[in-house]
């Protein structure tokens, strides 16, 4: 019955949202804060400044990734996004789909996705993160991030699988599947 219940809150989630919180609350998020504000060597990462994370360290510190890794390989860094800048609307080359966690929130910032990218005005639906949260995101999706008063650093996992091979709604069932 639960999962009759679940596959029908499913199809719903999949035909109305550009992103599902996960339920799994990270237990690597402080120490990436830590070393995001402590890292000087930057490299350049499609318009955004990253660092590739060792992924030994993630799975020491979380299950889930650890887990995560063993069904769909990946690579996993902290975006850095300098203030008053932004990521106009988009959709990803490549990926279909990522898992996404704000690391800091001590400024202000906001993550749109639209159906209307290229009209002078339309609808968008924005992105609240949550701290110590992932976030299933659909790359997919024309999406864009404004961020002004300070840095802002996000934990990204990438798959190696591309767009045509993993698609948001086919992790996002195999996810609430369990």
């Amino acid at each position: 019955t639960y999962r009759l219940h679940a596959r029908a809150h499913l199809g719903i989630l999949m035909e109305t949202v550009n992103y599902y919180k996960l339920p799994h609350t990270s237990r690597v998020s402080t120490t990436l804060t830590i070393l995001a504000y402590s890292t000087r060597d930057w490299i350049d990462y499609y318009n955004f400044k990253a660092i590739r994370l060792p992924n030994d360290l993630l799975f020491s510190l979380d299950p889930f990734l650890k887990k995560l890794y063993e069904k769909h390989k990946f690579h996993a860094g902290i975006l850095k996004l300098e203030p008053n800048t932004y990521y106009d609307w988009h959709k990803d080359t490549n990926r279909g789909v990522s898992i996404n966690m704000v690391l800091n929130f001590d400024g202000h910032h906001h993550c749109l996705f639209t159906q209307d990218h290229g009209k002078v005005t339309g609808k968008f639906k924005e992105l609240v993160y949550e701290p110590h949260t992932y976030y299933l995101f659909n790359n997919q999706e024309s999406h864009s991030v404004y961020n002004y008063d300070a840095i802002r650093f996000l934990f990204s996992i990438e798959f190696e699988e591309t767009k045509e091979s993993l698609s948001f709604n086919d992790l996002l069932e195999e996810l609430h599947n369990g």
